[in-house]
């Protein structure tokens, strides 16, 4: 099944979310679990949760459409997402950039539908920034 260029840069930004961070912590670790809450909501299509893992000014970029920008805009693209039935992703990473309030992650990122069967794939590159104590997607960008 062949999917528009912004379908996939929803179905991508899906699968980031973010996790409080406390003091102390390995950004790492938090980083993970950042992905393994997604998923959590991803699986129980939980918009609001999924909502949640951008800043208030997250910016979605991907090739000739206009940016997703907000989180009133995400939201919409995420009920999309969910009405399309995808439930599940796995990410293949590239690489991983640590700094103190960043994150920079890219690779490719498989999505799957409610039965396990792959939905879509795409590469990306994802900033992650700090905002409340937690980490949440600032850019995405998508191919």
């Amino acid at each position: 099944m062949k999917l528009h260029i912004i379908t996939r840069v929803v179905l991508l930004t899906v699968l980031l979310t973010a996790v409080t961070a406390g003091a102390g912590r390995d950004p790492v670790d938090d980083f993970q679990k950042a992905h393994a809450r997604m998923a959590d909501a991803l699986r129980n299509a939980d918009v609001d949760e999924l909502v949640s893992c951008y800043t208030e000014d997250a910016r979605l970029s991907f090739p000739l459409r206009p940016d997703i920008i907000g989180r009133d805009e995400i939201r919409r693209q995420m009920e999309y997402v969910l009405g399309l039935g995808v439930r599940g992703f796995r990410i293949e990473e590239d690489d991983l950039f640590v700094g103190e309030d960043v994150i920079v992650q890219s690779g490719v990122c498989i999505f799957f539908n409610e039965t396990g069967q792959e939905f879509s794939r795409s590469r990306f590159m994802t900033v992650w920034r700090k905002s409340a104590g937690r980490w949440r997607i600032h850019r995405d960008f998508v191919t």
